[in-house]
């Protein structure tokens, strides 16, 4: 995968997802030795959640999926896969590895999710 300003592209496919430049939410990060803050821009946790279902289905993307679906809605997901190219067959593609990690009982992430 290449991470490259707004765009998230595999390098072995065609398949890319664009996160908009005007849809973001503002936050604050406090420095833990200083009394000062950045703010910066992040993506809707509807595309973030896209973006890592269609990522490799390694146990992180697994993970951080499972968080962020908890935080936004299933549809809203559901659309920001479908307005990014044809990230939904990447999507689809990736599902079976994803399901399959999640009932496999010998990994540390089916104990977690008990």
């Amino acid at each position: 995968m290449e991470i490259s300003g707004p765009r998230i592209t595999e390098l072995q496919t065609d398949h890319y997802f664009e996160f908009s430049l005007t849809d973001y939410n503002r936050k604050k990060i406090c420095f833990h030795t200083l009394d000062k803050a950045l703010f910066i821009h992040v993506p809707p946790v509807a595309d973030l959640t896209a973006v890592k279902l269609g990522l490799p289905a390694d146990y992180k993307n697994i993970f951080d999926s499972i968080v962020l679906l908890q935080l936004t809605s299933i549809k809203d997901v559901i659309s920001a896969i479908k307005r990014n190219d044809s990230w939904d067959e990447m999507v689809l593609r990736r599902m079976p590895k994803h399901i399959g990690r999640l009932h496999d009982q010998k990994t540390v992430l089916f104990i977690a999710l008990q």
